[in-house]
């Protein structure tokens, strides 16, 4: 995506990867990295049966954290692509 910000051109680069149980179409993994003026963010996320692990980078302190996966509804994928 390139665009300008206050006069000056930027770039913004997005890249997103999931991996899904092929007969439910259930989340296993979403890494997504950005990049955007030097800098990068990565956020890993493994999902197990009730919670998804979370792994985020963005240069400084490495960021975990642990979610409860909602039992109301199901989890699908980045729905952009559609």
């Amino acid at each position: 995506m390139s665009m300008g910000m206050l006069g000056s051109s930027m770039t913004v680069e997005m890249k997103a990867t999931s991996w899904s149980e092929p007969h439910t179409g259930r989340p296993v993994r979403m890494l997504f990295v950005t990049k955007s003026g030097g800098r990068t963010q990565t956020v890993d996320a493994n999902f197990g049966p009730k919670y998804a692990d979370i792994v985020m980078e963005s240069g400084g302190p490495v960021q975990k954290k642990r979610l409860l996966i909602p039992t109301d509804g199901p989890v699908v994928d980045d729905p952009m692509p559609m």
